[in-house]
């Protein structure tokens, strides 16, 4: 989240040995801090440990006095990085509304925000009606906030009791619908959480993660065990450039991971220069068309496409906040 370096922050223990860790983390670092509390598991291994302290968000409280999948946490971490301050309070309401939740839980909560609906203008019907579809449907007319059908939903809403009073605003959300679960517990689902100068889809028996390169060692290593695989040459590995217009390049590195693997075609990315990476913004933002059809974009996009696309106007909010792009 945009003024947040650090989304989770709690405090382990290994033996008489305890740790503060602050989520997001690098991999480098995390097995670090691991290291001066004796609790390494193996590089390549799934990394947990026991929680004897959470710090914030105290929502996540019930990772106390448990062991926890601290590789899970980060991830959590970077998709939590990425929320403007209005899906921050979903993600929180939203765990209050799950049962003993686990980190893969966690995880499969932010991306299903759109269950929850949180309301902090209901001055009407329209208001709430309005904002529920924008939330649910991911999509709005520009200009038709008049429009009487988004009272009559509100009302609807309000009247089959699925509205909560809460700290944060008027939560709707009905307790029988089923969250999507995206995350299996076994490999990452595809997430761009920073700006990288490429890309590689690693595949191996029916799963897929994604790594953002050039990246941590570490991170190709752990990525390599969730898919089960025994070596990245075992793999299939899909590799693309964030500006795909150079593809002598993008054929040079293909050919470097067919000839000496992952990890070389890896060094050779670090050691290419200083990478000019592609702009994502961290907010949340609309796009309008011409026909005044508005859209949200939800979490980091790509300003470069946007500025591409004539008939195209974007728009960043914080929700009360908004601004224009030029």
């Amino acid at each position: 989240m945009k003024g947040m370096s650090t989304m989770i922050k709690i405090r382990i223990r290994n033996d008489d040995h305890e740790i503060d860790l602050q989520f997001p983390i690098s991999e480098n670092k995390l097995y670090a801090k691991l290291a001066e509390i004796h609790a390494i598991e193996g590089k390549d291994a799934p990394q947990s440990a026991f929680v004897t302290e959470v710090y914030w968000p105290e929502e996540l409280s019930m990772l106390k006095d448990r062991f926890a999948n601290l590789d899970e946490l980060n991830y959590l971490a970077r998709r939590m990085e990425s929320f403007d301050y209005h899906e921050y309070d979903q993600f929180l309401i939203g765990i209050t509304k799950l049962e003993n939740p686990t980190e893969k839980d966690l995880i499969n909560l932010t991306f299903n925000l759109d269950h929850f609906t949180l309301c902090k203008d209901v001055s009407s019907y329209g208001k709430i009606g309005r904002e529920y579809v924008m939330n649910t449907e991911g999509a709005v007319p520009a200009h038709d906030e008049d429009d009487p059908k988004y009272a009559a939903i509100g009302k609807a809403l309000i009247d089959r009791g699925l509205a909560q009073i809460t700290a944060k605003g008027l939560l709707i959300y009905n307790p029988f619908d089923e969250l999507t679960e995206v995350y299996d517990g076994q490999t990452f689902p595809e997430y761009y959480y920073e700006n990288t100068l490429a890309s590689a889809e690693v595949s191996y028996n029916g799963r897929t993660e994604l790594l953002l390169l050039p990246g941590e060692e570490l991170a190709i290593q752990k990525a390599l065990a969730r898919l089960g695989a025994p070596s990245d040459s075992d793999c299939e590995i899909r590799f693309c450039l964030s500006k795909g217009e150079d593809d002598a390049w993008e054929e040079r590195i293909e050919g470097i991971i067919r000839s000496e693997g992952l990890y070389e075609a890896n060094k050779m990315l670090y050691e290419s220069g200083p990478v000019k990476a592609v702009f994502y913004c961290p907010l949340v933002g609309e796009v309008t068309d011409e026909e005044g059809f508005s859209s949200p974009v939800d979490g980091r996009f790509l300003k470069s496409i946007l500025a591409g696309i004539t008939g195209l106007r974007t728009r960043l909010h914080i929700r009360k906040s908004r601004f224009l792009l030029p």
